[in-house]
């Protein structure tokens, strides 16, 4: 009665929560506030201003864009732009021109205007046909939803001018609205993709067991742990993002899979509907407390990585599976003993016959597999760490779509902050930091995969000395910091390179490149390295990589010491532990396969998965040592007696997981659909190796019976 008590009142408390939740909206989620990265990042802000940007881009549909029509919409765009929220600017080519303010269009205002590619080259193409305005923002730390609010003002506003004009195309980009798509997805998954699981899962359970009440029941304790867990995350302060918004599915299999084992238990027991609960839940207790321990330190392991809505994807997900573990044992006998539910489950297996296979082939199943584990680490060895933030988003979206359209036509949305600092005080007539300053530029400019190199160099008369030079920054020392390319007290400076395109790998290549250039051609400036969205979300990859896997392996020995404290036996413990290992590895090899690279999301995936399909070995190997221990059992009839008891579970659980799983290959947010296509490989590979690795492994010697096992 006190167990059920708790759970109502943690049910209301979650229900409570739910009503506060929030979604994250900053790609600064992703990252922890005590990296040195963040913190680097975190200064540069603070000295130079904000780095948030939206691009809004206008392309003429055919020829160029320097007709008066279209330079009059630009003008009018420019002036709308001036009302977004927590504005900080707005640039275009029309910047401090006299025609943005007077609206009087001089025969002149064209070539001026074409010039303008040259000081700003990311504002106008090469061919005239698109020209693009940054409007910079400010996220108020008191404001969680600033982002949205200025992405939803530039998306209205390139809607209101495409209904004005037909023979103009309006685009948007940059990492406002990246992080707009962020939360918008986010949404978009929860109303779509949450509710869809639910029922398919809620068809198949009913299928399987060919009953409607019991697809109830199992979806409706599932639904329970569900909001105990999402209330109570928010309650803690805990933002839901597009990864840690998978915890409600991640969530819901589990319950489901943990119910299954129940309900089969149950199926298979005689007497009354009381005892058969009776004997079905005892029967499965200790394993699925077992399995859910093991699930839960495996998402427990997810704060190795540097990653918070990856530690918040484990945290909610860890309480959840508490959470479902306390419904399996007080809530769902309680509900079963209100009244018998009549159900049969559908798939039925000859297991003896199954076995008798195995044991036949037992040596040819064991050399298949050691070759395969061969192959597998061969291949997984070959494996690339890196990624693209902006292939986290499908072709098929909006912001992935338009930004294509933008870094193709305009300018791209990866780029490198770099911090330079003069060696000598400024002015010093000696000093040749700016024509170096200006080199530096113009070197890297040369770079075909390169856009545009911002810095004060536009400004700098070379010919003239650096008191001239300094005097020039001086008189312009409010717009240059305006725009960021120099900091309050005019002893720093940024220069800003913008790529056409870049990869995780590219990024940390360049800013190496970079820094080798400063320390190897000048002698007057002091190089603070390379900042920005770019090089943060490059770095992440790898350390969250090197993270995880120190977690993995702590988690390999925390299962070990449980494992053998719950089997009491070693072997059966090692082997369990091998079993449920090397289907990663699989799964990490057919990666390999089909696309060669690992990014951010496939790094948690071994610790996910491994936290996940240890349940069914547990079940397996739990009743297989019940009943080795029986005198004069074999082997082969301990794994018959296990099959009949544990198998069917292992397949219903698996079709549940896929099935779960296979909901996330439908997201608009690839970094979870990533991560479902290698965790349901992970699941199958898993199912074979329980159904047909694992028993070939345990009859190696048929002829070991009670106690020589």
């Amino acid at each position: 009665m006190k167990s059920r008590l708790l759970l109502l009142v943690l049910l209301i408390v979650g229900l409570w929560g739910l009503k506060d939740i929030g979604i994250a909206s900053d790609y600064r989620v992703f990252f922890g506030k005590d990296t040195t990265d963040m913190q680097s990042f975190t200064k540069m802000e603070n000295e130079f201003g904000s780095s948030d940007s939206a691009i809004f881009v206008i392309s003429s549909v055919s020829g160029t864009l320097f007709e008066e029509p279209n330079i009059s919409i630009l003008r009018e765009v420019h002036l709308h732009l001036l009302a977004t929220p927590n504005l900080v600017s707005v640039t275009s080519i029309l910047s401090n021109h006299p025609y943005l303010e007077s609206n009087d269009f001089s025969a002149g205002l064209i070539e001026q205007l074409t010039n303008a590619k040259q000081s700003t080259p990311s504002l106008l193409n090469s061919t005239l046909t698109s020209t693009g305005l940054e409007v910079r923002i400010v996220m108020p730390k008191d404001n969680p939803n600033a982002v949205i609010e200025s992405a939803n003002f530039i998306k209205e506003t390139a809607a209101i001018f495409s209904k004005k004009d037909t023979n103009l195309r309006f685009d948007t980009s940059g990492i406002v609205m990246m992080n707009d798509a962020f939360a918008y997805h986010l949404i978009d998954d929860l109303i779509k993709l949450v509710p869809a699981s639910n029922a398919i899962l809620f068809l198949i359970t009913a299928w399987l067991f060919r009953s409607v009440f019991v697809a109830g029941i199992v979806l409706g304790v599932a639904g329970v742990s569900n909001i105990i867990a999402l209330g109570m995350a928010t309650l803690v302060g805990i933002q839901l993002t597009p990864p840690s918004g998978m915890s409600l599915i991640v969530i819901l299999t589990i319950s489901i899979a943990c119910s299954f084992h129940t309900f089969l238990a149950i199926e298979q027991q005689k007497g009354s509907w009381l005892q058969r609960i009776e004997l079905g839940t005892s029967l499965t207790a200790k394993p699925i407390l077992f399995g859910c321990l093991t699930t839960l330190i495996g998402f427990l392991s997810l704060n190795w990585t540097d990653t918070p809505p990856y530690q918040d994807l484990g945290n909610i997900t860890a309480f959840g599976v508490a959470i479902v573990l306390l419904i399996n044992f007080v809530l769902l006998p309680w509900i079963l003993a209100y009244k018998p539910i009549k159900f049969e489950s559908r798939l039925k297996f000859n297991w003896v016959s199954y076995l008798q296979w195995i044991e036949r082939f037992r040596k040819p199943i064991l050399i298949i597999s050691l070759v395969l584990m061969t192959i597998s680490t061969i291949l997984v060895s070959r494996l690339e760490v890196n990624d693209k933030f902006t292939d986290w988003f499908s072709s098929k979206t909006e912001f992935k779509h338009q930004a294509d359209f933008v870094s193709e036509n305009l300018t791209g949305i990866y780029s490198i902050d770099f911090i330079l600092e003069p060696k000598h005080e400024l002015p010093n007539e000696n000093s040749n930091f700016f024509v170096q300053l200006s080199d530096v530029a113009a070197h890297f400019k040369k770079f075909d995969n390169v856009w545009e190199v911002r810095s004060i160099h536009s400004i700098i008369n070379k010919d003239h000395g650096a008191t001239q030079s300094y005097n020039q920054i001086k008189s312009n020392f409010e717009i240059l910091h305006a725009k960021g390319l120099i900091d309050q007290s005019g002893k720093r400076f940024k220069m800003s390179i913008i790529f056409k395109d870049a990869d995780s790998k590219y990024i940390q290549s360049f800013n190496t490149k970079f820094h080798q250039y400063i320390m190897e051609n000048t002698d007057t400036m002091v190089f603070h390295g390379g900042h920005g969205p770019s090089v943060l979300f490059a770095n992440i990859v790898k350390r969250n990589i090197n993270n995880m896997m120190l977690g993995v392996i702590i988690m390999l020995i925390t299962l070990s010491f449980l494992f053998s404290f719950y089997f009491k036996n070693l072997k059966l413990g090692a082997i369990a532990l091998l079993t449920n290992v090397l289907p990663i590895l699989i799964a990490f090899a057919c990666w390999t396969i089909l696309y060669q690279q690992v990014g951010l999301a496939v790094s948690i995936v071994a610790a996910c998965s491994l936290g996940i399909i240890v349940d069914d070995t547990t079940h397996f190997l739990f009743h297989y040592q019940e009943h080795l221990n029986k005198q004069n059992t074999t082997k082969l009839q301990a794994l018959v007696v296990s099959f009949n008891l544990a198998g069917q579970a292992i397949i219903y659980t698996s079709i549940a997981l896929v099935t779960g799983f296979s909901v996330f290959m439908f997201s608009d947010f690839l970094l979870n659909t990533t991560f479902a296509s290698l965790t349901i490989i992970t699941f199958i590979s898993a199912l074979v190796f329980d159904l047909l690795v694992l028993p070939a492994v345990l009859l190696i010697n048929t002829k070991e019976v009670n106690n020589d096992h």
